[in-house]
């Protein structure tokens, strides 16, 4: 309608004075097959179209006429153009040093289908316009994107390509209602590697959720408990405590002066802060994701597990050296559960805000600036905490605080507890039941001298009155 109200619009021509169109629809009606009337605008008919330009007059007072470039280039040329093209580059003001400033890109991202689209067209045009010594700009390799992260398709439940005819898939506001946003976003990308192809299935997601997130949550959820039942008090650097209150007597001890659990898992966090930090540098998500969830199996599985006689011991009172114990676990498990509402804030930014603004207790933007600095100690101001997770920095890591030799250590002691329990298993005897005795062959006889501080947790764990290592299988092999 827009062409057709131009001046002197018209598909008309004296091969066709009725109109292109006109005579092609007539023709089409007479031989049974109507032309739809969308086909108007797609060639070939929209190539006959022609108006009067408003630009420039010809001789006699007529006007030349504007008709459509008959060659059209591909798509991809103006995909592949992006880089520098967005910027009006060469011709616009100050293009190129937005230009240079930006390319090339540090990432990019699409699905396998554009390697011979988009991935290809980038690469092909930029490699041809600024590479070689005529280059109007020279840029070395890698051009035009340093990473390229190539995404799997995703599938509906029944394997096959989503279908809106066969609705082989929940809709994403369904599972939004049913399992929340959170649990979509942490199944793509815990589930698999991105340019993996992958079901969309309500089970898996739900699987996905309860791995991670349901397991998270009841970490999260002891510890608000009992927490509040104990009256356990948050102490930041720059407070200052007043003498004999809760407060004071829920001070926090630097993680050296704590047992050696503490100290175990809070050198777990600080290992699992560096490798998600490097892994998400390098664009890889799925390695950081399963580094959060083994971390969260070790908090909620060995941690809390190992840690629930000191979350639900009595206090005692006065300077009891029990009771700083009790005041450790909690500081410890309030470290890693702060620290963890950052560290997964890009993965499930809801759940991460909802731990953040329990845990830290946001202070109103309108806090005085004097109550900042009234309470500073030591020198150190105590300023507000950010409104939101997503105003935090990133988590770093403390490399002080982490001990590979412990952790190397605790490691082995957790496997050697979990094939205790699959050995039970496999023989039909519950934990509950128990046994005189259990024999740990060491494939390095050297592990046994610290292997045997430990003995008394193995025995706890598998539930036996005495624990004996051995180098010697022989005598249990056929």
């Amino acid at each position: 309608d827009e062409l057709r109200a131009k001046p002197g619009a018209t598909d008309a021509s004296p091969e066709y004075p009725e109109g292109f169109w006109a005579t092609k629809a007539r023709e089409a009606q007479d031989a049974g097959h109507p032309l739809p009337d969308h086909l108007r605008v797609h060639k070939p008919y929209i190539d006959h179209w022609t108006y009067d330009s408003p630009f420039a007059e010809g001789e006699g007072g007529a006007r030349p006429r504007m008709r459509r470039v008959p060659e059209v280039i591909d798509c991809w040329w103006d995909a592949g153009s992006m880089p520098f093209a967005q910027w009006g580059y060469p011709h616009a003001p100050d293009s190129e040093k937005a230009f240079a400033e930006r390319f090339p890109a540090d990432f990019i991202s699409e699905a396998i289908d554009q390697t011979r689209g988009w991935f290809y067209g980038l690469l092909a045009i930029n490699t041809l316009l600024f590479t070689g010594d005529q280059a109007p700009v020279r840029r070395d390799y890698p051009l035009p994107y340093r990473t390229c992260i190539v995404l799997g398709h995703m599938m509906g439940e029944d394997g096959l390509k989503m279908s809106k005819r066969t609705k082989n898939y929940k809709e994403p506001s369904y599972v939004f209602d049913t399992l929340g946003a959170d649990a979509m976003r942490w199944y793509f990308f815990s589930a698999q590697t991105p340019w993996t192809s992958v079901r969309f299935q309500e089970a898996a997601i739900r699987d996905a959720q309860r791995e991670m997130l349901v397991r998270l949550y009841n970490v999260f959820s002891f510890f608000n408990i009992y927490a509040n039942i104990d009256g356990f008090t948050v102490h930041r650097a720059g407070e200052a405590a007043a003498a004999g209150s809760q407060a004071a007597v829920t001070g926090r001890r630097a993680p050296a002066q704590r047992s050696e659990i503490d100290r175990w898992i809070l050198s777990e966090l600080h290992i699992t802060i560096r490798e998600v930090r490097a892994a998400l540098d390098r664009f890889e998500n799925y390695p950081a994701a399963q580094k959060l969830i083994a971390f969260v199996d070790a908090l909620s599985n060995w941690y809390v597990r190992r840690c629930r006689d000191r979350f639900w011991r009595s206090i005692e009172g006065g300077d009891s050296e029990r009771d700083q114990d009790k005041w450790d676990a909690y500081n410890t498990l309030y470290e890693c559960l702060t620290t963890l509402s950052r560290l997964i804030a890009p993965f499930t930014p809801f759940f991460a805000e909802t731990m953040y603004q329990n845990l830290e207790a946001v202070e109103p933007p309108g806090r005085q600036e004097a109550e900042q600095h009234s309470r500073a100690d030591s020198g150190e101001a105590c300023l507000p905490n950010p409104l939101s997770v997503h105003m935090c920095d990133y988590p770093a890591p403390d490399e002080s605080l982490i001990d590979e030799t412990l952790a190397e250590e605790m490691d082995l002691v957790r496997d050697i507890a979990s094939l205790g329990l699959a050995a039970r298993a496999q023989a039909k005897l519950r934990v509950r039941q128990p046994l005189a005795r259990v024999e740990i062959i060491l494939a390095r006889p050297e592990h046994e001298q610290w292997l045997s501080r430990h003995a008394s947790l193995i025995a706890e764990e598998l539930n036996v009155k005495e624990v004996e290592f051995t180098a010697h299988a022989d005598h249990y092999v056929e």
